[in-house]
């Protein structure tokens, strides 16, 4: 299935059903499966549409914070997904 990559439009339904918190269990999930950066940019775009206070540079900034502690030998994830110190 070759051709163009295009990211999948999500319609909003009427208010954001998303918020912070949601993003935030999202960021931390990618950060752990290390994700690649094309699929991080479609979902940061996707939370864009639907939520306009959604902010793109805060989500990468957050999922590459996570991505250097999770790779130092300082922070683990325990036993809830939460990324901790050791």
């Amino acid at each position: 299935m070759g051709g163009d990559h295009r990211p999948l439009e999500i319609q909003p339904i009427g208010e954001s059903m998303m918020t912070r918190r949601h993003y935030e269990e999202i960021v931390k999930i990618l950060a752990q499966h290390k994700v690649s950066e094309e699929l991080l940019m479609d979902l940061a775009c996707a939370f864009e549409k639907d939520n306009p206070r959604f902010e793109v540079g805060r989500f990468m900034h957050r999922y590459i914070a996570l991505q250097n502690a999770l790779q130092s030998e300082d922070y683990v994830v325990n036993q809830h997904g939460e990324i901790v110190e050791k």
